[in-house]
């Protein structure tokens, strides 16, 4: 009985590290296309986003002796849907996010279809030990396969926007690191949605399109 009590809090404590260790989900902030886009082309699109980037969760792990064992969540699909939501809405009158490619019969409500597919993404952390506290430098490298058709599923326009979000500064502390990493993602989802959205807006072929 006596070994049995000492060994209830020795469980309850090494339960809670554990729980202490686990990943921390980067708070990400939405992102939306720098310019001013105050005539808008008069259409109805529906946006579809490949199944890929809407469970995608990049998971990323701290190395080394500082923050051993801790990892980060970057929620990636909030990141990419919220920056070419964003980047469709200040250019198209009318832009309705759907789960699914709607079949022939669903597609005549809408005037075209943008379907959004994750070309790559690659990331890196480095993190350099300083006289006080620690240096870290993220890097993000992303890019989309955007493409835009007709509700009689021709294709209209076809666009591959890449982008780079680089982030470091000095941190003392283990949230530090999350906070770099939010950063550098929020800046390539800043120029995904800057890129897109011009893109689209000074496309001939878009053009072309709705004024038909």
């Amino acid at each position: 009985m006596r070994a049995l009590k000492y060994f209830i809090p020795v469980f309850i404590i090494t339960v809670l590290f554990l729980a202490g260790c686990g990943p921390t989900r980067v708070n990400i902030r939405p992102q939306s296309p720098s310019g001013n886009y105050p005539e808008k082309f008069n259409a109805k699109i529906a946006l579809y986003f490949d199944e890929e980037i809407t469970t995608y969760i990049e998971r990323l792990h701290s190395t080394g002796d500082f923050c051993a064992g801790h990892s980060y969540d970057v929620p990636v699909y909030d990141g990419i849907t919220d920056a070419v939501t964003s980047a469709m809405q200040s250019i198209f009158t009318d832009v309705s996010v759907i789960d699914e490619i709607p079949d022939s019969a669903r597609i005549s409500r809408y005037d075209a279809i943008v379907k959004v597919g994750l070309g790559n993404l690659d990331d890196d952390v480095q993190i350099t030990e300083l006289t006080f506290g620690y240096k870290v430098k993220a890097t993000f490298q992303v890019s989309l396969d955007i493409e835009m058709d007709s509700n009689q599923m021709k294709i209209i326009y076809s666009y591959n926007p890449h982008s780079t979000g680089i982030k470091s500064d000095r941190v003392t502390k283990c949230s530090g690191i999350g906070e770099i990493i939010g950063f550098a993602f929020e800046k390539s989802m800043a120029q995904i949605s800057t890129d897109t959205a011009r893109a689209f807006y000074d496309s001939r072929q878009v053009a072309d399109f709705i004024h038909l």
